[in-house]
């Protein structure tokens, strides 16, 4: 059975860093989040897959990065359209 993975990361803060990378897709930069210690900060990307934090978090705190889309505002509609069973099983036979 397949194991679902959170599109998150997690990194400890050392005092002094301040660019923090992580390895899952987005679609869209406002989609990306960043807690510190349990503490929304602000984003700021720097390439693709790096955010940068300031102030450095502190010595120990736990940096998550991770992704919140969200689902009220879909980035597609899917249509039911013209789609029966019965079109689609008997199409091989016209």
């Amino acid at each position: 059975m397949a194991k679902y993975l959170p599109p998150e990361t997690l990194a400890v803060g050392n005092g002094a860093e301040t660019v923090f990378g992580f390895t899952f897709p987005y679609l869209l930069a406002s989609d990306l989040a960043v807690t510190v210690g349990g503490v929304a900060v602000p984003v700021y990307l720097v390439g693709t897959a790096q955010v940068y934090i300031t102030p450095a978090p502190a010595n120990g705190a736990q940096v998550r990065i991770y992704r919140n889309t969200p689902a009220q505002f879909p980035m597609y509609q899917f249509s039911t359209g013209d789609r029966k069973s019965t079109r689609l099983n008997s199409s091989h036979l016209a």
